[in-house]
């Protein structure tokens, strides 16, 4: 049996995924370009064993509507949702303490966005990325 911990870098950028991936609870961290430009992914299930999201994880994801992220969760790198056009709803546990920049930028479909309060000004959110409009 392996023993997971983090799913490294690029190992799975531009595969076609399932629509829903489940991701086992041995995993701690998802790595630089994990799932980049992956086709065919709609829904993320992280498990409360994952504490960071690194940069560029789900960049160009255009399937994906909904990532449900823990509250284990202490930081989402650099562009980790970037160009997830699919995407309408997220939720940022106030566990996260560091966002990178432009972690939502292209995310056009983005209505509804909960953000913990040091990232919810106007220039925090425009450094994330995230469109106007959105409800937090």
């Amino acid at each position: 049996m392996h023993n997971f911990l983090r799913i490294e870098s690029g190992i799975l950028k531009q595969c076609w995924m399932p629509k829903v991936l489940v991701l086992p609870p041995v995993i701690t961290t998802i790595g630089e370009n994990a799932f980049l430009a992956s086709d065919g992914l709609e829904n993320v299930i992280i498990p409360e064993t994952v504490t960071s999201i690194n940069a560029e994880a789900f960049w160009g994801c255009t399937s994906l509507t909904t990532v449900n992220i823990p509250d284990s969760i202490t930081s989402i790198g650099y562009r980790a949702f970037a160009d997830c056009m699919s995407l309408t709803s997220i939720t940022i546990p106030d566990s996260v303490r560091s966002i990178g920049d432009a972690a939502f930028y292209g995310c056009d479909s983005l209505t509804s966005v909960r953000l913990p309060e040091q990232f919810r000004s106007e220039s925090e959110r425009a450094r994330l990325g995230l469109p106007d409009g959105f409800k937090d």
